[in-house]
């Protein structure tokens, strides 16, 4: 499916609960007692967005949430969409809270790929940024994941006077484990409005003192990664504030409402939920709409009104 701008849409990411088990800075901080009025969309309801996406070109379906191992149906999830012909690749984004004992699963389900977001390696500031979670607890679970074939990612958030003192360190697991680190910049959605994210120039510049950084000249999606000399992994950057890279943008998002997002930042013009009850093809004229007047770039430098308001659990990080 081409949008009106020439872009091939392949890429779908689908949040599963707006729910977590951590509460992160800046992301909900003061807690989550009540997902609203509207229930999440069943297991059933996503495998049958899947299904319609697929047939308009979607390739890829990457889960999210809020924090998407704690929804009780997880493995009903994975396992349905791992089973719709047509999606070639099946990946999740975790805080890996419970990846250790999650891990089997995933590689049962036919997960590819697993991304964690991990902001720190020290166990106390860990604990602080999440308000309760365990460092070494994320790492085990990290550690089984590669242990059992499945390909990890970790994205990480620099922000000023929070951690931005262990960018040499966070860019080091690469030297020692064959995963990538992607740098992603703090977004102005939500609580994130009230911090100042590290710029992805300044990163590089750190990591050029004690490193020899090499463009590896590719790019993936949203991400352009370099290595480190002697590197298992590579280093990508993700700054969509910095550098937009809208014109190269593949995707489209579902909340766990049922919302479909054209963009991150843009607020939803259309829910799946009813369409669902009526059918896949109407679902599939929905998305075809949709994706056809996705907006040519993000406003997030600009005072609009579509920008969207909420947290980032809502939306589906």
């Amino acid at each position: 499916m081409v949008d009106r701008y020439g872009r091939t849409i392949d890429y779908m990411r689908i949040s599963v609960t707006e729910r977590c088990n951590y509460r992160c800075f800046y992301c909900m901080p003061y807690g989550y007692s009540d997902e609203g009025k509207e229930k999440n969309l069943s297991s059933f309801e996503i495998i049958g967005v899947v299904e319609a996406a697929v047939k308009l070109g979607v390739k890829k379906i990457r889960i999210t949430g809020g924090e998407p191992l704690v929804r009780g149906d997880i493995e009903d999830i994975l396992c349905g969409i791992s089973q719709v012909e047509g999606v070639q690749e099946l990946c999740i984004t975790t805080n890996g809270s419970t990846l250790y004992e999650r891990a089997d699963l995933l590689k049962r389900c036919g997960v590819h790929r697993i991304n964690v977001s991990l902001d720190t390696l020290r166990e106390e500031r860990f604990e602080r940024i999440t308000r309760g979670g365990s460092y070494a607890r994320v790492w085990k679970g990290i550690e089984k994941a590669l242990e059992l074939g499945i390909e990890v990612r970790i994205n990480t958030v620099m922000v000023e006077g929070i951690n931005d003192d262990e960018i040499e360190d966070i860019a080091d697991i690469t030297m020692r484990y064959p995963i990538d680190v992607r740098y992603i910049e703090l977004m102005p959605i939500g609580e994130g409005r009230k911090y100042r994210g590290v710029s992805q120039e300044r990163i590089r510049g750190r990591l050029a003192k004690e490193y020899r950084l090499v463009n590896s000249g590719s790019r993936e999606g949203a991400s352009e990664y370099y290595t480190l000399e002697g590197a298992l992994g590579r280093i990508g950057f993700i700054n969509p504030m910095t550098n937009c890279f809208c014109n190269e943008c593949n995707r489209i998002r579902v909340t766990a409402k049922g919302d479909l997002k054209q963009c991150l930042n843009r607020k939803s013009t259309a829910n799946l939920r009813e369409s669902l009850a009526m059918g896949n093809r109407e679902v599939e004229k929905i998305l075809r709409e949709e994706i056809y007047n996705k907006p040519e770039k993000h406003l997030f430098n600009e005072e609009n009104e579509y920008e969207e308001a909420v947290n980032m659990n809502k939306i589906g990080g």
